[in-house]
């Protein structure tokens, strides 16, 4: 099964999606640095880590990017509750075994708190408020 479809949660797909994408990805680099000198500063964080902070965050509801960097067409948005995302990220995501998606979740705030990536590596953002 395709792990897009496995994305809990409602699609955002009005006009506000495009703004909304702009900024969450522009809260992943506030000071506007060299790309590969902010990924070095983004902090590795195992599936469970990952899952851990988000349980004990006081954020009931965030948003799930997903860019699909070869075709922008393909990006989606979607407002996920906090336990559809643990599930989300439980079943979606194995750095053993280097599986997972391309995804930004961010608070309600546009603010970007870890990535995933495909290879099953998720990482907080150095600012990131749980």
């Amino acid at each position: 099964m395709n792990k897009l479809d496995l994305i809990p949660g409602e699609r955002i797909i009005d006009d506000s999606f495009r703004k909304i994408q702009r900024l969450i990805v522009e809260s992943m680099n506030p000071l506007d640095i060299d790309s590969y000198e902010r990924f070095q500063e983004y902090i590795l964080m195992s599936t469970q880590e990952t899952i851990d902070k988000i349980y004990l965050s006081h954020y009931q509801k965030y948003y799930l990017l997903f860019e699909y960097f070869t075709d922008s067409n393909q990006d989606r948005l979607y407002i996920v509750e906090k336990i559809e995302l643990i599930q989300y990220i439980a079943e979606c995501f194995d750095e053993e075994y280097g599986d997972g998606l391309d995804i930004t979740v961010a608070n309600m705030l546009y603010q970007a708190l870890f990535l995933g990536n495909h290879d099953g590596m998720l990482m907080k953002i150095p600012e990131a408020d749980f």
